[in-house]
């Protein structure tokens, strides 16, 4: 029974061995994983001196040094100008070619100095560029000579530097903010501001009001900037704009009066062009009606083909792309069987319209001239007779808005005579009714 037990019993020994052996493995793993890092980083190091060691070299090798920046100034004192440094540095090989003024910042502390007489003071140059050092600084000191600042205030000017697209304009002059600006400066250049101006293009500016914000610029009379200190850099401008002129493409409608002779009949009316492009101050556009009318063509007593060029009738101050438009009213004889109680095919007839239901505050648009055509068909006795006056078309304006609009036509004709088609609506501008 012992025999077997023995190694039942050394089990827990067993256990505890490889644990410890387990433990020892990964404690030497974890040192051998540290030391590999710093070799590994020690070898980094080694290469990076080999292949790009660090090197001395001076900053700016030519061109514009590095320019002063004054801490501690005491107001209302400038400084009068200052020469630029250059300073000596230690970098990597690869980095030396790169470095810019702007990569170090010089400062010189005035703190306590007011006079106007030159006085000594150190200058300090820190990189921001990392793994930059500085070693020297040349030159080292600057002779530093305070200015008693002169100071006025100047009222903010826009300077437009765009012209409005044509047919706009400003419709006041722009509000700025702020309205004025302090500037504080060397006394002889402060004399020479003569304003503090905000540059806006209006360049295809369209919108109703137009908001710019942008950086002030202190210029003398002859325009060149000057440095100056401003108590505001920046300011706002909004401008009012108005559209002066302005354009619509509207339909050319031809007006025909009179009837054909006695037995011939209208059997179509054409026109070129058949919309124009109107251009002329906006309120002057946006109070015409919804299309152009032509001088009236009289076709009273015609047994042929009506062709004339007739104007374009428009409003003063107001340009057309075409002048005039050219008409043709085709003129044919009935062809019907010859007997008074033969029909006959449909008849074109060129009717004014009237109009009814109005509603109160509302007027016809001032100009307006239209003109509906209904084809009709019937009868010979009866079409070789019918005159557009026997024919009432009438437009109902109930409901209706200021504005342009499309309202329906209604015909009536003599007895026997059928309507076969023709113009159902007609555009038709009101205005509103002046107090």
């Amino acid at each position: 029974m012992m025999r077997f037990m023995r190694p039942v019993l050394a089990l827990p020994g067993l256990t505890w061995q490889v644990c410890q052996a387990t433990a020892a493995t990964f404690y030497r793993s974890r040192i051998l994983a540290g030391v590999s890092l710093l070799a590994a980083f020690a070898i980094w190091f080694v290469i990076e001196d080999v292949e790009n060691p660090r090197r001395e070299g001076t900053v700016p090798v030519s061109g514009a040094g590095i320019g002063i920046e004054i801490v501690n100034r005491a107001e209302g004192f400038i400084v009068d100008d200052l020469p630029e440094v250059r300073v000596r540095v230690e970098a990597r090989e690869a980095d030396l070619p790169n470095l810019l003024p702007g990569d170090f910042r010089a400062t010189v502390d005035v703190q306590g100095h007011t006079s106007d007489q030159p006085e000594s003071r150190v200058v300090r140059v820190e990189s921001r560029r990392e793994g930059v050092k500085v070693l020297w600084v040349e030159p080292a000191t600057v002779e530093v000579r305070m200015i008693r600042a002169a100071s006025k205030e100047v009222p903010v000017e826009v300077r437009q530097t765009g012209e409005l697209p044509a047919g706009y304009r400003l419709a006041d002059s722009p509000v700025i903010d702020p309205a004025f600006v302090t500037i504080s400066g060397r006394p002889e250049l402060v004399d020479s501001v003569h304003s503090v101006q905000l540059d806006v293009d209006l360049s295809g500016v369209r919108s109703e009001t137009f908001e710019h914000e942008g950086a002030l610029v202190a210029r003398a009379a002859s325009g060149n900037e000057q440095t100056v200190d401003l108590s505001a850099t920046r300011a706002k401008a909004t401008f009012k704009i108005a559209q002066v002129f302005t354009q619509r493409t509207l339909p050319v409608l031809p007006v025909v009066t009179g009837s054909p002779a006695t037995g011939f009949r209208v059997s179509a009316v054409t026109w070129d062009p058949q919309v124009v492009t109107v251009t002329g101050p906006k309120a002057v556009i946006d109070s015409l009606p919804g299309y152009m009318t032509i001088e009236g063509l009289a076709i009273a007593g015609a047994r042929t083909e009506v062709t004339a060029t007739k104007n374009i009738e428009h409003p003063p101050n107001v340009s057309l792309d075409r002048q005039s438009v050219t008409i043709k009213v085709k003129v044919e004889a009935f062809e019907c069987t010859g007997q008074a109680a033969g029909p006959c095919p449909a008849l074109l007839m060129v009717v004014a319209p009237g109009f009814e239901n109005l509603p109160a505050g509302l007027m016809l648009a001032p100009g307006t001239a239209l003109s509906v055509q209904v084809r009709v068909s019937g009868l010979f006795a009866q079409l070789s007779t019918l005159k557009a006056s026997d024919i009432k078309a009438t437009v109902s304006l109930a409901g209706a808005t200021a504005g342009a609009g499309t309202y329906p036509v209604t015909v009536s004709v003599p007895p026997g005579i059928k309507v076969e088609g023709g113009d159902a609506s007609v555009t038709v501008t009101l205005n509103p009714v002046a107090p």
